[in-house]
């Protein structure tokens, strides 16, 4: 019994013996990565993130760097396939979910406008399930989906995704996706969506759905209804200062109008 009770107290005093080792060898791991980043090693910081996490060291630390090094050569480098590859990697990986989730955005955008695939990014984010609905997601899909020329399937998927929202929800994303609309031209499914806003909308959210119907109008070139709505907006005592400003815009351009 001495005898057992003996050797679970060497085996303890070893392991006290070889943490700190383990802990020094991670932080070693983190030291070297993020020295690699910084100076353009990238793939010595790729297996120094990735070794990481294999390990089972801080998984956070290891997704975070690895989206930071995607990005960088996205953006720095301009290796877009090679950020592909590494949103890849924390994509099947056992990472943490918002890590995972912002890698999935990242290889979508790429797709869509670096590689002017709008399609492939739309089919990325069609491919992925979240646990609740995600308006980044929806507004970027919708948003791929005219990219892609399809409009067909824009204004449906725009449907879609406001049907799955109640109340005040539905008419915030009613209205990003009504702005998304009006700076494609697509001014009929903008007014559609404000106008839905307007009448449904109370307060501060009704007055940003008319704020953008008047600015519909004026891109409209139906500069005397923007005016009206801003005069409108005024006398409720909405941003007065600022509809000065607009209305003082707009008088201009109805003058420049007239010679």
């Amino acid at each position: 019994m001495v005898g057992v009770s003996g050797r679970w107290v060497f085996l303890f005093l070893l392991f006290l013996l070889l943490l700190p080792g383990c802990f020094r060898g991670e932080k070693e791991a983190y030291f070297r990565g993020d020295k690699a980043l910084s100076q353009g090693r990238f793939q010595l910081a790729y297996r120094s993130f990735l070794g990481v996490a294999k390990k089972g060291g801080d998984s956070e630390w290891a997704a975070r760097s690895l989206l930071k090094l995607a990005q960088m050569e996205r953006v720095v480098y301009q290796r877009s396939q090679k950020a592909l590859d590494y949103c890849q990697t924390l994509v099947k990986g056992s990472f943490p979910e918002r890590y995972r989730r912002e890698a999935l955005f990242l290889m979508a955008e790429i797709r869509a406008k670096d590689l002017n695939d709008p399609r492939g990014g739309l089919e990325i984010l069609e491919g992925t399930s979240f646990p609740s609905p995600d308006p980044r997601k929806e507004k970027l899909m919708v948003e791929y989906a005219i990219r892609a020329g399809d409009m067909k399937k824009a204004v449906a998927l725009a449907r879609e995704f406001l049907k799955e929202r109640e109340g005040l929800g539905n008419l915030r994303f009613a209205l990003v996706l009504a702005d998304l609309f009006k700076s494609v031209g697509a001014w009929k499914k903008a007014e559609e969506l404000y106008s839905r806003v307007i009448t449904q909308g109370k307060g501060d959210l009704a007055h940003e759905a008319l704020l953008a119907m008047a600015g519909l109008r004026e891109d409209q070139k139906r500069l005397r209804d923007a005016l009206t709505i801003l005069k409108d907006l005024q006398k409720e005592g909405y941003k007065p200062h600022l509809m000065e400003v607009k209305m003082k815009h707009i008088r201009r351009r109805l003058r420049e109008e007239r010679g």
